[in-house]
């Protein structure tokens, strides 16, 4: 039967946000058990998505290393007219030079990925490592900070950190939401 015009239609609770924030729980009125399973489900979904693009960068890696196929004898001539060799003509090879020919063309996202690809090629060649720390320096001009041992510790447990591990059950006290009090509402209300 077709709704007339006046007819209320039910809210949607898949685009309707009023219906989904009175389903939301806050964290806080949670037991301890609940939030490390949340925690627990959170972590086995973030170790999931890194599989799958491990195995789509692996994929890439093996697309890219491939000879070029015989039907591209133009593309390998391209190739071999900015002088690279009969084992550097690769996929991979292609894609930089036709990035390169983008950037000739005046293409600024190339232009901006490939001065950032010779960053990164510098920074390693300086360096050996490629690196993409900020360092904020909370310090009065002139005083110095050397870690002691018991910060260069907490940084290893936290770089090294792994919550599916059995040892990374944090304390109860690590779930306090207390200071949470009123965060939700400020944010969903879009006040500071």
């Amino acid at each position: 039967m077709p709704r007339k015009k006046a007819q209320r239609t039910r809210p949607d609770p898949r685009t309707d946000f009023s219906v989904q924030k009175k389903n939301l729980v806050n964290l806080r009125d949670r037991t301890p058990e609940e939030r490390r399973e949340i925690a627990r489900k959170g972590a086995e979904a973030r170790a999931k998505k890194k599989r799958e693009t491990m195995e789509l960068q692996k994929c890439m890696r093996t697309l890219l290393t491939m000879p070029i196929s015989r039907s591209k004898d133009k593309q390998k001539k391209v190739l071999k007219e900015f002088g690279f060799q009969d084992e550097d003509l690769t996929n991979k090879t292609l894609l930089m030079v036709a990035l390169f020919q983008k950037g000739l063309q005046g293409d600024v996202s190339a232009i901006r990925e490939t001065v950032g690809m010779m960053d990164k090629l510098d920074m390693f060649e300086k360096t050996g490592e490629l690196t993409n720390n900020v360092t904020i320096n909370l310090l009065p001009v002139g005083q110095s900070y050397a870690p002691t041992e018991e910060d260069e510790k907490e940084i290893k447990e936290i770089e090294n950190y792994d919550p599916l591990s059995e040892e990374a059950q944090l304390p109860d006290d690590e779930w306090s939401t207390d200071d949470w009090d009123d965060w939700d509402e400020d944010v969903y209300n879009g006040e500071d």
